[in-house]
């Protein structure tokens, strides 16, 4: 009997080809979440971020997790990094969200090389505040106030 332990999956960057195994059910999320899109503009915007240094657009086979550098005001030193979105194709399979949990660690350390100092999450998450808390150490709150217009 062999007893080899399979190393865990690495993140990779998602590519336009990534679209052929996750659209079907990554899209839906998508146009759910944003639903003036259809899904032929989801699917461009989505290529379209793949190569853009001001997104780290990642995948996992079940689990897909997208981050951008921005900056916080005109007049602050450093930008930030915001997720935009971290979703498994499972919400209720365990070892899909203990993956999708490991893509905010990649968000930390590209995010440290972009020269940033702040994560902004849990804006559009699959996992769970503790998971999240489990890669990222500390998770600070506050409360933001705004006007519809």
């Amino acid at each position: 009997m062999n007893d080899v332990l399979e190393a865990p999956v690495q993140p990779r960057r998602f590519q336009t080809a990534d679209l052929n195994t996750h659209a079907k059910w990554m899209l839906p999320r998508l146009l759910q979440a944003f639903p003036h899109l259809t899904e032929r503009a989801a699917a461009a915007w989505l290529t379209g971020i793949c190569d853009n240094n001001d997104f780290l657009f990642l995948r996992l086979p079940h689990a897909v997790g997208l981050a951008q550098v921005s900056g916080v005001h005109t007049l602050a030193p450093r930008p930030l990094v915001r997720e935009r979105f971290v979703w498994c194709e499972d919400v209720t399979d365990k070892d899909q969200l203990a993956a999708a949990a490991s893509l905010y660690g990649e968000f930390a350390q590209w995010g440290k090389k972009m020269g940033c100092d702040v994560l902004l999450v849990e804006e559009m998450t699959d996992v769970p505040h503790d998971l999240i808390k489990a890669q990222l150490g500390r998770v600070f709150s506050r409360q933001e106030q705004f006007a519809r217009l």
